[in-house]
């Protein structure tokens, strides 16, 4: 079998490659960790049930519209303005999140 170092270093190397989207041979010895300081601090956790609980969970402090086909989206210093199909003013926020089917 494997030995435990090998399985060890095959994790490592598998986690290098997943973190940085590239085979080891690809990576940057300069750049590999460039995105170190944007990481989320605290443990890993897993979403059990899926990720749409996350979802339901930001949903009973806003705002969802569903069924609503956007047509343009208006970026301004202060505020978001999304346009439907519909027609009409569009619909302002601080932010906006759309999801495509």
């Amino acid at each position: 079998g494997v030995s435990a170092e090998a399985r060890t270093l095959h994790w490592h190397v598998a986690n290098l490659e997943y973190g940085c989207a590239a085979s080891l041979g690809r990576v940057s010895l300069c750049w590999w960790d460039q995105d170190d300081e944007n990481t989320l601090g605290g443990d890993h956790c897993v979403v059990s049930d899926g990720f749409d609980r996350i979802i339901q969970g930001l949903a009973t402090h806003s705002e969802v519209l569903t069924q609503h086909v956007v047509s343009s989206i208006e970026y301004g210093p202060d505020a978001v303005t999304v346009h439907t199909r519909g027609g009409g003013e569009g619909i302002t926020a601080d932010a906006v999140l759309v999801t495509v089917p």
